[in-house]
């Protein structure tokens, strides 16, 4: 438990980090010239800020509270549910590519621009899969 632990205080650490840089650049993008400021990006900023700092939250009651270390090292670590998500974001992945692919299809017939940058999107994703599975099967 004690590694587990750790592990949660270096993540503060990440999370802190994540949300002082997500405030600056939230406060640099309402201080631009609102004309040029697309409002969707602020709404998407505040999102990620809420959700980063929910987490932390959730993580600092959990190191304060052996009960809720517990709860949340169990939660974390149950074989069970690491192999939900990780089916769970394997199909995702598999679906996102083929609705990009798809989708770049169809733009083809529209726009070229947006065609080939749908079909870049959707190789990246699947060059970046095939880089960790590598990866992740070498390390285990």
């Amino acid at each position: 438990m004690k590694e587990f632990r750790k592990k949660l205080e270096k993540d503060l650490i990440w999370y802190r980090l994540l949300i002082v840089l997500f405030l600056l650049l939230f406060v640099i993008l309402v201080l631009i010239d609102k004309s040029k400021l697309n409002v969707s990006y602020l709404g998407m900023l505040g999102g990620v800020i809420a959700v980063a700092v929910m987490r932390y939250l959730i993580i600092r009651k959990a190191i304060k509270d052996d009960e809720k270390l517990r709860k949340l090292y169990v939660e974390t670590c149950d074989e069970r549910s690491v192999y939900v998500a990780y089916r769970a974001s394997e199909m995702a992945i598999r679906i996102s590519t083929l609705g990009l692919f798809l989708a770049g299809i169809v733009a083809s017939f529209f726009n070229m621009v947006v065609f080939n940058t749908l079909i870049a999107a959707s190789l990246t994703v699947v060059i970046v899969y095939c880089i960790m599975a590598w990866y992740f099967g070498k390390k285990m």
